[in-house]
């Protein structure tokens, strides 16, 4: 979190809910965020952490946040992949290059 504020990228620590489903505004994606308050949900990094966890290696994932469930106009809201590319390639090498350093 220190590297990613060093960096002028803001950040989130917490819950991420995923599955095999794209969250819209339903009864189920209702039931998650009260069950489980999520920070994002998500549908990949799920699967990858499980099986990391399950053979002890460590994980952690960077995400760009691409839509805001329960957010007003959610369907309508316009993703720039570009930026989102662009802030994720400032990030990534810094943090896997520290992310060595404390493994060693």
């Amino acid at each position: 979190m220190e590297l990613l504020a060093a960096l002028g990228r803001k950040a989130a620590l917490g819950r991420v809910a995923t599955g095999d489903w794209f969250a819209v505004r339903s009864d189920r994606a209702i039931f998650i965020r009260d069950t489980f308050h999520p920070l994002l949900t998500e549908m990949e990094g799920g699967a990858i952490a499980q099986v990391c966890l399950r053979n002890n290696v460590p994980f952690v994932a960077v995400k760009s946040v691409s839509d805001h469930l329960f957010r007003e106009g959610q369907t309508e809201e316009f993703f720039d992949f570009a930026h989102a590319m662009e802030d994720l390639g400032a990030v990534v090498l810094p943090l896997a290059q520290a992310l060595q350093k404390e493994t060693l």
